[in-house]
């Protein structure tokens, strides 16, 4: 206990923070199968392309229409990226929301404001 004292004291930790040698997490929602394997579709200001990426902003594919192919290679290549950055900031936001979800589980601050 004196030495868990001493590292709270080094690291500034809250006295809420102290380390216990089994911290009580019986009480946190473990990822559901499903998290681990989300995926998130973004499209392109236009909604001819759709791009999909997993959880981990790893691409998983694209679908492009017709009407996107006939638009030209340039044109095509932009709504490509659209559709990437829109798949990839929903990613972001749904992995900001469960780490919120975590910290106001675990009780630490910032947890209901995200800050």
């Amino acid at each position: 206990m004196k030495a868990q004292k001493e590292l709270a004291a080094c690291v500034a930790l809250p006295p809420a923070f102290v380390l216990s040698p089994h911290p009580p997490l019986s009480g946190l929602d473990s990822p559901a199968p499903a998290d681990r394997s989300a995926q998130f579709d973004g499209y392109s200001s236009d909604e001819l392309v759709k791009a999909t990426v997993s959880g981990n902003q790893e691409p998983r594919g694209c679908d492009i229409t017709e009407a996107a192919m006939e638009l030209g290679s340039e044109r095509l290549a932009e709504l490509v990226n659209e559709a990437y950055r829109d798949a990839h900031a929903k990613s972001i936001a749904a992995m900001k929301e469960r780490m919120r979800t975590l910290a106001q589980q675990m009780g630490l601050p910032g947890g209901a404001t995200g800050q």
